[in-house]
């Protein structure tokens, strides 16, 4: 599978070894790609296949190289449509999403419009 992990909402400690983590434990078995700037990473198309050798050096530092965005690719139709076809484009077929309500709000849509599955990560 190819599975795409991005950060929403505003900058929090922990987000890079989360990031990392993940990255770590899924690419044994699946593609991962980092989406910088949260759900816009999607809409403007700034996707790139990571490993976890890509980010070890930035896994404990504070923040989020990936960047975030506090982005809703739902906020009118004609951007919920553009997202939809880039994400198709994309081949993405799971999102991890690690943010606050507006993040997961999002994730919900995707995941209701059959968009992608999405894993999500509650920050606090």
């Amino acid at each position: 599978m190819r599975i795409g992990i991005l950060t929403g909402g505003g900058d929090a400690p922990g987000l890079n070894i989360a990031v990392y983590t993940l990255t770590k434990l899924l690419e044994r078995r699946h593609e991962v790609y980092a989406i910088f700037h949260g759900w816009r990473g999607i809409l403007d198309r700034e996707v790139r296949r990571v490993t976890s050798k890509d980010l070890i050096d930035l896994a404990f530092t504070g923040g989020t190289f990936i960047r975030t965005s506090r982005t809703n690719p739902f906020k009118d139709e004609a951007r919920a449509e553009a997202f939809a076809r880039n994400l198709r484009e994309l081949g993405l077929d799971v999102i991890v999403a690690i943010g606050g309500d507006d993040t997961l709000s999002a994730a919900a849509q995707t995941q209701a419009r059959g968009l992608a599955n999405v894993l999500v990560f509650r920050r606090q």
